[in-house]
Protein backbone atom coordinates (compact mmCIF):
# COMPACT_ATOMS: atom_id res chain seq x y z
CA UNK A 1 0.00 0.00 0.00
CA UNK A 2 1.35 3.41 -0.94
CA UNK A 3 1.19 6.05 1.77
CA UNK A 4 0.58 9.79 1.46
CA UNK A 5 3.60 11.83 0.35
CA UNK A 6 5.35 8.71 -0.90
CA UNK A 7 6.77 8.48 -4.42
CA UNK A 8 5.23 5.79 -6.61
CA UNK A 9 5.49 4.57 -10.19
CA UNK A 10 2.70 4.21 -12.71
CA UNK A 11 1.96 0.56 -13.40
CA UNK A 12 0.40 1.18 -16.83
CA UNK A 13 0.14 3.76 -19.59
CA UNK A 14 -2.56 6.40 -19.13
CA UNK A 15 -2.74 7.93 -22.63
CA UNK A 16 -5.70 10.21 -21.83
CA UNK A 17 -3.44 11.95 -19.29
CA UNK A 18 -0.25 11.70 -21.40
CA UNK A 19 1.32 9.51 -18.73
CA UNK A 20 3.39 6.36 -19.30
CA UNK A 21 4.13 3.22 -17.35
CA UNK A 22 7.19 3.99 -15.24
CA UNK A 23 6.46 7.70 -14.71
CA UNK A 24 7.25 8.79 -11.16
CA UNK A 25 4.54 10.51 -9.10
CA UNK A 26 4.02 11.68 -5.51
CA UNK A 27 0.77 10.66 -3.79
CA UNK A 28 -0.72 13.79 -2.20
CA UNK A 29 -4.29 12.70 -1.46
CA UNK A 30 -6.30 9.48 -1.30
CA UNK A 31 -9.81 9.48 -2.72
CA UNK A 32 -12.82 7.15 -2.72
CA UNK A 33 -15.54 7.48 -5.35
CA UNK A 34 -19.20 6.92 -4.36
CA UNK A 35 -18.90 3.57 -6.22
CA UNK A 36 -16.14 2.56 -3.79
CA UNK A 37 -13.34 2.84 -6.37
CA UNK A 38 -10.10 3.92 -4.66
CA UNK A 39 -8.05 6.65 -6.29
CA UNK A 40 -5.19 9.00 -5.61
CA UNK A 41 -4.42 12.59 -6.40
CA UNK A 42 -0.79 12.58 -7.55
CA UNK A 43 1.80 15.16 -8.48
CA UNK A 44 3.63 14.17 -11.67
CA UNK A 45 7.36 14.69 -11.12
CA UNK A 46 10.00 15.76 -13.62
CA UNK A 47 13.58 14.46 -13.71
CA UNK A 48 14.56 17.04 -11.07
CA UNK A 49 11.89 15.78 -8.66
CA UNK A 50 9.73 18.88 -9.13
CA UNK A 51 5.96 18.61 -9.44
CA UNK A 52 4.89 19.69 -12.93
CA UNK A 53 1.17 18.94 -12.74
CA UNK A 54 -1.51 17.17 -10.71
CA UNK A 55 -3.63 14.23 -11.90
CA UNK A 56 -6.12 11.78 -10.42
CA UNK A 57 -5.43 8.08 -11.01
CA UNK A 58 -6.86 4.81 -9.75
CA UNK A 59 -4.96 3.38 -6.78
CA UNK A 60 -4.52 0.18 -8.81
CA UNK A 61 -2.53 2.18 -11.40
CA UNK A 62 0.26 2.77 -8.87
CA UNK A 63 3.12 0.59 -7.62
CA UNK A 64 5.72 1.25 -4.95
CA UNK A 65 9.23 2.05 -6.12
CA UNK A 66 11.72 -0.79 -5.53
CA UNK A 67 15.45 -0.72 -4.85
CA UNK A 68 16.12 -3.08 -7.79
CA UNK A 69 14.63 -0.64 -10.34
CA UNK A 70 16.54 1.89 -12.45
CA UNK A 71 15.12 5.27 -13.42
CA UNK A 72 15.04 6.49 -17.02
CA UNK A 73 13.87 9.72 -18.61
CA UNK A 74 11.61 10.69 -21.49
CA UNK A 75 10.58 14.03 -22.94
CA UNK A 76 7.41 15.39 -21.35
CA UNK A 77 4.49 16.01 -23.67
CA UNK A 78 3.57 18.97 -21.45
CA UNK A 79 6.61 21.18 -21.02
CA UNK A 80 7.26 22.74 -17.65
CA UNK A 81 8.87 26.18 -17.36
CA UNK A 82 12.59 26.05 -16.70
CA UNK A 83 13.55 27.15 -13.20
Amino acid sequence: MIELYQEAVLARDLPAQSLCRGDIVMVVEKLTAPSGLKGCCVEVLNAMGQAIRVEVVAESDLEALRADELLCVRQSTTRAKAA
